[in-house]
């Protein structure tokens, strides 16, 4: 943050999909090309790696808390499922499905208590995907239950939060000529979505104390 040059802690022969942290370590998960996932802990101080888990599916990593890393891994006859191991290793645990083809996730984003996600349409999917209009989803991390935050949103793709709300920028509908475009808030603890501002399509979002 003070503009030092990047240090390089790991390098990886597999496609990083997902990353997250704690205090200490960083966790990755990597997809090999035959679709196995492997899961790895890479210390803070020195780089060192070490494999915490391995699957015969690809997987990504999206959140951790004090015992466990959460991943999803995506199956178009098993949908989008949420899964979860030990940081101390262990056998892939499935937790929930979080949305069933055409319908996938798209941004995940999770708090000490809950984990949040955006749905979006599979980009394979046949005509039409344009004018599709998806959902803003939470569950706790035992499964259940699952919370809408939003519907009727016209493609959530952005998706980050503070202690209090989500923001996820909506990138509009071809039916809307893209007029319907956004950037958007809601109450984690329910409520109607606020429009903060009009025309946005965001990629990516960040949040600080005061923007």
């Amino acid at each position: 943050k003070n503009g030092d040059a990047p240090t390089q802690l790991f390098t990886s022969q597999n496609e990083i999909k997902g990353l997250t942290q704690d205090t200490d370590f960083l966790y990755a998960s990597g997809c090999q090309l035959n679709g196995k996932s492997t899961l790895q802990q890479i210390a803070k101080a020195n780089g060192a790696a070490n494999i915490v888990a391995t699957d015969a599916r690809c997987a990504r990593i999206v959140a951790a808390d004090t015992a466990n890393l959460y991943l999803i891994i995506s199956d178009r006859a098993s949908g989008d499922e949420l899964h979860r191991v030990p940081k101390t290793g262990s056998a892939f645990e499935k937790i929930a499905t979080l949305a069933l083809y055409p319908v996938v996730v798209g941004r995940i984003v999770a708090d000490e208590r809950l984990i949040y996600w955006t749905t979006r349409q599979d980009a394979g999917k046949p005509q039409g995907d344009a004018d599709d209009y998806n959902s803003i989803l939470a569950l706790n991390r035992a499964g259940t239950p699952i919370k809408v935050i939003a519907i009727q949103q016209p493609r959530p793709s952005a998706l980050a939060m503070d202690a209090a709300n989500l923001y996820w920028s909506n990138c509009g509908t071809a039916r809307f000529t893209f007029e319907n475009a956004g950037l958007m808030r809601a109450a984690k603890s329910g409520g109607a979505a606020v429009l903060i501002a009009p025309g946005i399509c965001a990629t990516d979002l960040a949040v600080d104390a005061g923007n």
